[in-house]
């Protein structure tokens, strides 16, 4: 998707520099590495617009939430020349309505409804308002008038007569005319993120046909997804990753992968709990078996790790060792003289353990963490061909 803003995200115990828009699970996934307390929200600060929306902070009110401003750069995300015009000239309109910045809320509104305008891409002043619509035989007024005589025309007024009556406005790009009813976008009507249905979202496509597909999925409605696409079997059909319940996963899933080792990586992770989902991130990120077979191979062995979640930095780990031995109040005494990042780091190197945004990570046998995983460790652990 192409990069709509640049955030930084903060809460009292992390924050967080992203690009928007992100996916559904990415958005839970930042939530997660926020630590939000129970009645927290997380401080949103928009750092920049992205070509071609530069001039849209200026016309937006920046109190709003992560959600509102990601379901905002999901739909600009994709926009055509055509689409940024109207949305450009909607959000003129209600910038002159309100006479000041526009909610965020209200801006998703006007992303989702660019549909209801109509666009003259290319009209730059009044001038060419006027031409366009004389030349296009819009004016019924002027169809008697000899062609030679046309020049003669105040064509700025015109354009000027036009723009007026109808309610349309000059922006960078074109002009633009609101023709219906503005529609109210499906994600304002729920203003918290919520965990989508699905563990594992795929594209797959053929012949220029593509479909979603949801997982996990039964048989029957992988079948129906190949008869959407004109897909005999799944050889030769490309699949491309959209979302996924564990995030890191995202840009390594697809490709040559086998769908049903996809299938049955997203029924593991459908079946997890929440406890056990943040750990599961966490040693994948620290393992990085990041293919599919890696991460289904450590989806079965998680008890051979440890998550320390309290741990987020070589310094927590250092001062909570020094305070295991040592007792709270001594180490109080002691750590302002401690180098602990260096403790940490050294520590962390003898005992094989690895930090990650969830945590560190550690094995349970001590041994060092595995950064590579065998395809055939995977298939031994029962995964089959389709």
């Amino acid at each position: 998707m192409r990069e709509v803003f640049e955030v930084h995200v903060s809460s009292h115990a992390n924050d967080i520099q992203a690009f928007l828009p992100i996916t559904p699970y990415q958005l839970l996934d930042m939530l997660e590495q926020l630590r939000l307390q129970p009645d927290e929200s997380p401080s949103v600060d928009i750092h920049e617009c992205k070509e071609p929306f530069e001039s849209l902070r200026a016309a937006m009110h920046c109190d709003c939430s992560l959600k509102e401003i990601n379901d905002l750069a999901t739909l600009l995300s994709p926009l055509d020349e055509e689409g940024q015009i109207a949305f450009a000239g909607l959000v003129k309109m209600e910038s002159d309505k309100m006479e000041g910045p526009v909610p965020v809320g209200k801006l998703v509104d006007l992303a989702y409804s660019v549909d209801c305008c109509d666009v003259h891409p290319g009209v730059a002043s009044y001038e060419e308002l006027g031409r366009f619509y004389v030349e296009q035989g819009l004016y019924p007024e002027l169809k008697s008038i000899p062609e030679e005589n046309l020049p003669l025309l105040d064509y700025k007024r015109i354009g000027e007569k036009f723009s007026k009556e109808e309610g349309g406005v000059l922006v960078s790009g074109g002009y633009v005319l609101q023709t219906s009813d503005l529609k109210q976008a499906p994600q304002t009507l729920d203003p918290k993120p919520r965990k989508p249905e699905y563990a594992i979202l795929m594209k797959v496509s053929q012949a220029g046909r593509t479909a979603q597909l949801p997982l996990p999925a039964s048989p029957h409605a992988m079948d129906y997804v190949l008869d959407a696409i004109g897909a005999r079997d799944w050889s030769g059909v490309s699949l491309e990753c959209q979302d996924c319940a564990a995030t890191p996963l995202i840009p390594f899933l697809g490709g040559e992968d086998n769908i049903a080792h996809i299938n049955r990586l997203a029924g593991m992770l459908a079946e997890m709990d929440d406890k056990q989902f943040t750990k599961f991130k966490a040693v994948l990120d620290a393992t990085e078996n990041y293919s599919v077979l890696g991460a289904t191979h450590l989806a079965t062995t998680l008890d051979e790790y440890i998550l320390t979640p309290q741990h987020l930095t070589a310094r927590d780990f250092a001062r909570d060792s020094i305070c295991a031995s040592m007792g709270e109040a001594a180490t109080a005494k002691l750590c302002p003289f401690v180098q602990l990042e260096m403790y940490g780091v050294e520590l962390m190197e003898e005992q094989g353990c690895a930090l990650t945004d969830y945590g560190m990570v550690s094995r349970e046998d001590g041994q060092c963490l595995k950064t590579s995983l065998s395809p055939s460790d995977s298939v031994q652990g029962g995964m089959t061909m389709m």
